[in-house]
């Protein structure tokens, strides 16, 4: 509703707002811009979406779209099929937490996203803390192990640190460029399989029929 009145106001005051919204998304992915994530963009390293490392290994801009939109697509799908699933009476309550940092997180791959974007780690961070102790707390652990690079700038550092002398041995190896530098993107990959795993062990059992 807000999204609706926002625009209505627009509209009656006349305001092209449909063509600003265009001509920003223009500028913001064409080459070189902050969007792209090929080596047009000197900051491209700033960016946790996935085709970064993709288009790392790949050199290829279309396809790393492409891999990126059906990475997240099927995870989504994953996703869910598991919160929809049937659930015995007798098992866990369904962890709505788990649920929506799950979603949270998926939706940081496919498209154009920033380091201050992951503030929405906050999600499975909280998921992370509270199941510290319970049954799934190995993949906790693992959750706050792939979380803790963001506490850091780590993208934006190691590419300051290129700009000196003090990496030039690594900057043209392969490991570097397609693992090293787009770590961030790398575990927040890692995160959602982490996170679809728990979510699929946190009240698996299926239903028993009423009897």
């Amino acid at each position: 509703m807000l999204f609706v009145g926002a625009i209505f106001r627009l509209w009656i005051g006349g305001v092209p707002w449909m063509q600003s919204y265009l001509y920003d998304n223009k500028v913001l992915f064409s080459a070189g811009s902050l969007g792209d994530f090929t080596e047009l963009n000197p900051i491209r390293f700033g960016l946790v979406n996935l085709q970064v490392p993709v288009y790392a290994i790949l050199e290829n801009r279309q396809l790393a779209n492409m891999i990126a939109l059906l990475v997240a697509l099927t995870m989504g799908i994953v996703w869910l099929l598991l919160v929809n699933r049937p659930v015995n009476r007798g098992a866990s309550y369904r962890n709505e937490l788990l649920e929506l940092s799950m979603i949270a997180v998926i939706s940081l791959l496919p498209i154009y996203h920033r380091l201050y974007d992951a503030s929405l780690l906050i999600l499975p961070l909280l998921w992370c803390i509270v199941s510290l102790s319970g049954p799934l707390k190995l993949l906790a652990r693992g959750t706050f192990a792939l979380i803790l690079p963001f506490l850091v700038s780590g993208g934006s550092a190691l590419e300051q640190l290129q700009r000196t002398d003090r990496l030039s041995a690594l900057q043209h190896t392969r490991w570097w460029m397609e693992i090293v530098m787009p770590h961030q993107a790398w575990c927040l990959f890692l995160l959602s399989l982490v996170l679809l795993l728990a979510l699929r062990l946190d009240g698996a059992r299926p239903a028993e029929a009423d009897g």
